[in-house]
């Protein structure tokens, strides 16, 4: 301090080494001690502070850091950052704990706890981030995601489900209708109650399918819910008076007015559905036309059992055919035959009586099935790491190197061997994919991309493998689905898309063709 020129009456005289000595006091050069009330946890200013003080001359007092063993007692030594408690540790303020709901993630004792830990980017804890939504620090993000042919659903974590595309008819069961489509995500589908009538969210969802306009879900009490177009009776009310549902409604009845009970599954497409009911059996409604309802009546408005079919596991629509899946690995089949699409080693008209699709070879049964898909006239059916399909083979679907339609299963072929390691298969119109390795493969019809190789227009009747953007595979995925014309599959959680955009189907923000997978838009939170 340069005290010269100041005036000598004010009693003031340099010290050297040791300050300012006046009036019998001296004070140390340095940092000014700092004066705390006593009993609030503090010391009160006096040479003895002022010399510890002095002490920690050097010492850094950059945020709650205070270094040189100064950190003695945390309350009063520690400056303090919201939601941060500070602990004294080797004469440093460090970090003891965080309130509830906020985390230290740059590892800096300076800055506390500063990020709030229920966002995408940490979601719970620090190093935990969401694709799509954070929701009472855990992530809410999609399990399954379906694509349909004019729209899509994701079911998410929480077992919501949340839809994009065409709402013309309702499909996206947020209450209205909208001739203009959405291109991503938005909102939580609605449900109607029965008493007292109101609109609230769908909840408890475990399994759902899409049809052309409508779709259907499965709760884990069993009840079965669907909305959407009803032209030809597709939601089940038993009526035709109101040919769109807005929001999703409970099917109460059986025709003939018996009750429906729980419900384990359910699949649509096209115009009609299939659910797998308590007692093992399956009842269809809806569109009628190739009796692919097991029904002489078209259309069916009320489920109605399928005559002479039980054990059954899983069932598969496509657009003019049934399937159903038994517990003892039998495939039956019921609905168009003009391709040999039933499976029974011929072709010839329609049936609604379900038989059991045939082995590849010989007079037995197909046998040892673990996973069964169903495009339009077409299906497939999981052995283990192979695939067989039967049906409509124009474009290639069957996947045996061939376009020639098959009454019986054959093994779909990777060049000159069977395709093996499969782990999961879809199908849809004229397509059909297969995951192995977490690479999904495709075959079949390509106009709109629906085997997302990276071309558009012609059809391929050996698999090829889904890319994305930059043309390479799609890696690392799970959860493959197929519906209307494209395809959709996870990798490490987030959902990709791919195929005919036109109504935003594919969930990318845009309404443009997609002939690689493209991730799925987080959704617009309500």
């Amino acid at each position: 301090m340069d005290l010269e020129g100041w005036p000598s009456s004010l009693g003031w005289r340099v010290v050297p080494a040791l300050g300012i000595v006046a009036a019998g006091c001296s004070l140390l050069l340095g940092p000014a001690p700092t004066y705390r009330e006593p009993g609030e946890g503090g010391r009160d200013a006096g040479p003895d502070a002022a010399r510890e003080d002095a002490a920690s001359e050097d010492a850094s007092l950059d945020g709650a850091i205070r270094g040189d063993g100064g950190c003695r007692e945390a309350f009063t030594d520690c400056v303090p950052v919201a939601n941060t408690v500070y602990e004294c540790s080797a004469g440093e303020c460090a970090i003891a704990s965080c309130v509830d709901g906020w985390g230290d993630c740059d590892d800096r004792s300076e800055t506390g706890c500063e990020h709030p830990l229920n966002d995408v980017m940490r979601c719970g804890s620090c190093m935990t981030s969401c694709h799509w939504e954070c929701a009472s620090r855990e992530c809410n993000d999609p399990v399954e995601t379906v694509p349909g042919y004019a729209n899509g659903c994701s079911l998410l974590r929480d077992r919501t489900v949340r839809c994009w595309g065409d709402n013309e008819h309702g499909q996206l069961g947020l209450g209205t209708t909208s001739p203009t489509p959405s291109v991503g995500p938005q909102g939580i589908v609605q449900r109607v109650f029965d008493v007292p009538v109101g609109v609230g969210h769908l909840a408890d969802v475990v399994q759902f399918s899409l049809g052309t306009f409508f779709a259907c879900a499965v709760t884990g009490s069993g009840e079965m819910l669907c909305w959407g177009a009803n032209d030809s009776g597709q939601c089940g009310q038993g009526s035709l008076a109101e040919p769109n549902y807005r929001t999703a409604r409970t099917v109460t009845r059986l025709g003939g007015g018996d009750a429906i009970g729980p419900v384990s599954a359910v699949a649509a497409n096209a115009m009609h559905a299939c659910a797998v009911l308590a007692d093992t059996t399956v009842a269809c409604w809806g569109h009628n036309t190739d009796l692919q309802v097991g029904s002489a009546d078209d259309p069916v408005l009320l489920p109605t059992r399928v005559a002479g079919l039980t054990g059954v596991r899983s069932v598969g629509v496509g657009v003019r055919l049934s399937c159903a899946l038994t517990t003892a690995g039998e495939v039956w089949c019921w609905g168009s035959n003009s391709d040999g699409s039933l499976g029974r080693g011929t072709t010839g008209a329609p049936s609604a009586v379900p038989a059991a699709v045939v082995a590849v070879t010989g007079s037995g049964r197909l046998s040892a099935v673990e996973e069964l898909a169903v495009g339009s006239t077409h299906a497939c059916a999981r052995l283990g790491g192979e695939v067989v399909c039967w049906g409509s083979n124009g474009n290639g679907e069957l996947g045996d190197g061939t376009m020639t339609a098959r009454e019986r299963p054959v093994y779909v072929m990777d060049g000159a061997a069977r395709l093996s390691g499969v782990t999961a298969i879809a199908a849809s119109t004229n397509f059909t994919c297969a995951m192995v390795g977490g690479h999904p493969r495709c075959w079949g019809r390509n106009n709109a991309g629906q085997l997302a190789d990276g071309t558009l227009g012609e059809a391929q009747p050996s698999p090829t493998f889904v890319v994305v953007e930059d043309g390479s595979r799609l890696a690392d995925a799970s959860v493959l689905r197929a519906g209307g014309v494209g395809g959709c599959a996870h990798q490490r959680g987030a959902p990709h898309c791919w195929g005919l955009n036109a109504f935003g189907q594919a969930g990318n923000g845009d309404r443009m063709t997609r002939s690689h997978a493209t991730p799925v838009l987080p959704p617009l939170l309500p």
